[in-house]
């Protein structure tokens, strides 16, 4: 899920059902700002579920084996680059300036650090942060006054969450202070509001602030979900679906408010 200038655009996922019924999307919906009533929008090339997307100059991208862009004008989806040039899940995506950073995933022989060059859909391999191996996945990404920042991750020798942050300045990586504790993205969410890196999941909920260089503690997400769909609108952060944690039940609706560092629930 990305926020554009005039709503939120969910896009992919998985579709629930067992055994064979149980598939992923192209599907695409729009919610425009204000309003109440999800829109069908045009689906996308090819279905994504676990997969990673990044909005450029008001355009989202859709980031996962290829890269499509949305056509708001035309409702449309546009490759950008072919089938076969990324990893297809487990990765983190972000973008910076016109360009579309990847790093990790599945399938093992794709996962490393990638730049995509959104006017052109060219794909390359750059160095990856320091300590990434091939087979790392879930960390999170996002830009932060105007640099690409890495946190956490599965380191895949151990299967343990990393307490690292990256960020790549000058096309080298600089290790900036590590958060308070391992970080990883599947039962987790992130979106940044004012300049400021909000991150949640099992491992609880935290705001980095790129100014004073310093992690603080916030109010966590009232319920344990996985893959869910986040993305900041209107100085608030909305989740979207996803699948139950241990805890079960179905999947959510929330809206946290910044200023107020509390979660309000859409569903009561």
């Amino acid at each position: 899920m990305e926020a554009l200038a005039d709503g939120l655009l969910a896009f992919g996922g998985y579709v629930v059902g067992e055994g064979a019924d149980a598939r992923t999307t192209r599907e695409c919906f729009f919610l425009p700002r204000g309003g109440a009533l999800w829109q069908r929008r045009a689906g996308m090339q090819r279905s994504h579920a676990c997969f990673g997307s990044a909005v450029i100059d008001g355009s989202v991208y859709a980031v996962g084996d290829s890269v499509e862009r949305y056509d708001a004008s035309a409702d449309r989806w546009v490759e950008v680059a072919p089938p076969g040039a990324l990893p297809e899940s487990h990765f983190a995506a972000a973008a910076v300036g016109r360009e579309v950073f990847v790093l990790g995933g599945y399938p093992l022989e794709r996962s490393a650090f990638f730049v995509v060059d959104a006017a052109t859909g060219a794909v390359r391999k750059d160095a990856p942060p320091p300590s990434f191996a091939p087979g790392d996945h879930f960390h999170f990404a996002a830009e932060l006054a105007g640099e690409l920042h890495v946190v956490g991750g599965i380191e895949v020798a151990t299967f343990v969450p990393r307490r690292e942050h990256w960020v790549r300045r000058g096309g080298a990586w600089l290790a900036l202070p590590q958060p308070p504790a391992g970080l990883w993205a599947k039962y987790g969410g992130q979106a940044v509001v004012g300049g400021r890196w909000y991150l949640f999941g099992d491992f609880g909920a935290w705001c980095f602030d790129p100014a004073a260089g310093t992690w603080s503690p916030r109010a966590p997400w009232p319920h344990s979900m996985i893959l869910t769909g986040v993305a900041a609108a209107d100085g608030a952060i909305v989740v979207l679906g996803g699948f139950p944690g241990d805890e079960g039940g179905a999947p959510v609706r929330f809206v946290y408010d910044v200023g107020a560092d509390a979660w309000r629930d859409l569903d009561r």
